[in-house]
């Protein structure tokens, strides 16, 4: 299964940082998104995968070096054969102390066109056996974001009738169904969390002996809760069904330990009722919540306003007045 590909109209896009940690978080080393080399059992994933891609050889293919800082030995004849599959490869964002380790060929290192930027150290486009930039650049980041668009779109459900909130006294006119992309939409999903895996890692500190505990609520979050675990080597607390407000704990304070960190781990935040009473909770019980992250969150806040809360809220998208226009996310009451 490959997580990261992205096929557009003339190209396809795939992230070799991403691809690797898989690779290592399931069939190998334990160290999941803390992954730093690329080895050839990933890129024989991607040569196979190829194979499912129906006109293959029209598509220039984009490999994302971004995150890897060793190569393997042996990867040169792996890339060839990955070459032959496609209408024509280029590296982005390709170290040059890892393409040393590729050991290529003078044909390859000569071409004057790579855009090597000496600065960082980096080609920002790296012709594999192209001879000419007539390939354009792609922004890796813009082209996730377009894609997610359309993964959140394609998983939205209109509702007949708006629907009751069950922990906020709004109706919601439609639903985000973040269970169906996980059963269906799998291997992006996994990308997702990857992505989310990265902001966790940029925005705390998950290396010290007081690295955060992730906080699950439900049955959605405890499956991202399981691969975000996995992936950034933290630890799990789960708080079962936190949602309705008239619910009564007894059994918590076994399971938080107090002036311990913790992040709230959602599948998507829509005004954050339920975030809160978990917030709430475990501050009670002497815990102290440093952060929510979600897949999908709404903005249902102006921009000055966000940061109310005093925690960082990180989220893989957030839908606001800017980019809702597809998704047409809409919250109603009974005083319209």
């Amino acid at each position: 299964m490959l997580i990261s590909l992205i096929i557009s109209e003339d190209f396809i896009y795939a992230n070799l940082h991403a691809e690797q940690t898989i690779s290592s978080s399931y069939f190998g080393a334990d160290i999941g998104i803390h992954v730093s080399e690329l080895f050839d059992s990933t890129l024989k994933r991607l040569n196979k995968g190829l194979d499912s891609i129906e006109n293959c050889d029209k598509y220039i293919l984009y490999l994302d070096f971004e995150g890897i800082e060793n190569a393997g030995k042996h990867l040169f004849d792996d890339f060839i054969e990955i070459n032959k599959k496609v209408k024509s490869l280029t590296f982005i964002n390709l170290k040059n102390s890892v393409l040393k380790q590729l050991n290529l060929n003078d044909d390859y290192l000569d071409n004057p066109n790579n855009d090597f930027v000496d600065s960082i150290d980096k080609f920002n486009m790296f012709y594999f056996g192209n001879s000419t930039s007539s390939v354009k650049s792609i922004n890796p980041q813009v082209e996730f974001e377009e894609e997610l668009i359309e993964f959140i779109e394609h998983f939205t459900d209109e509702l007949q009738k708006p629907h009751l909130h069950e922990s906020s006294s709004v109706y919601l006119t439609s639903y985000i169904d973040i269970k169906k992309m996980i059963s269906e939409g799998t291997s992006f999903f996994m990308y997702c969390l990857y992505q989310l895996a990265l902001k966790i890692k940029e925005n705390w500190d998950i290396h010290n002996s007081d690295k955060p505990t992730l906080v699950c609520q439900n049955l959605n979050s405890s499956f991202i809760s399981s691969i975000l675990s996995n992936l950034l080597q933290l630890d799990i607390v789960i708080l079962d069904h936190v949602g309705p407000i008239n619910t009564l704990y007894s059994t918590l304070s076994n399971k938080i330990e107090k002036n311990k960190n913790y992040i709230i781990v959602s599948d998507m935040v829509c005004l954050g009722t339920e975030v809160k009473i978990t917030k709430n909770l475990i501050a009670f019980l002497g815990g102290k919540v440093i952060g929510n992250v979600s897949i999908v969150k709404l903005d249902t806040y102006n921009s000055e306003d966000l940061n109310r809360d005093k925690i960082k809220n990180i989220s893989v998208f957030n839908i606001n007045k800017e980019n809702n226009a597809k998704i047409n996310f809409k919250i109603k009451t009974a005083l319209d």
